[in-house]
């Protein structure tokens, strides 16, 4: 009998939503995006870590060790995608399963790891629709996180 090569589970992972004190949020441009998308610090998880482990890990290695955070809360927005069928079989996973937390920066240097990112930005959150919209993300995946945006605006901005 043939064996499968099309992966059926989803690769556990964690995204970082990231404020800032001017009421902006981080975002990341990795090297294989084009130049209009833009996503979060995020990552896949690896055996045995916890949630808040990776969410650590990631920061580190993509925003460098002196990056300083609180976390707020973790994040209603949850986001499960597939990837590429090369991608699957590479890394042996349909895609991945996403939760997130919303964090506050508090300080440090960015210093971005460039083989895996290629630049980063801060965004108005007051523009951060417009943004998403034009960085090509459907309202179907953007609705329930300016939803969740505005409610953790609350807790962050008192």
């Amino acid at each position: 009998m043939a064996k499968n090569k099309e992966p059926q589970k989803y690769r556990a992972g964690v995204g970082a939503l990231i404020l800032n004190n001017k009421m902006e949020i981080l975002m990341v441009q990795n090297q294989s995006f084009k130049d209009d998308e833009w996503d979060f610090v995020k990552g896949g998880m690896h055996m045995g870590e916890t949630e808040l482990d990776t969410l650590k890990r990631e920061i580190s290695e993509e925003l460098g060790s002196d990056f300083k955070f609180e976390i707020i809360r973790r994040s209603s927005w949850n986001v499960i995608y597939e990837w590429p069928l090369e991608k699957q079989i590479e890394k042996g996973f349909r895609g991945q399963a996403r939760v997130s937390y919303w964090l506050m920066y508090r300080g440090g240097n960015i210093k971005i790891d460039r083989k895996e990112l290629r630049t980063y930005k801060w965004v108005p959150i007051n523009n951060y629709e417009g943004f998403l919209k034009e960085s090509g993300w459907t309202i179907d995946q953007y609705a329930p996180l300016v939803d969740d945006l505005n409610r953790i605006k609350k807790e962050a901005y008192k």
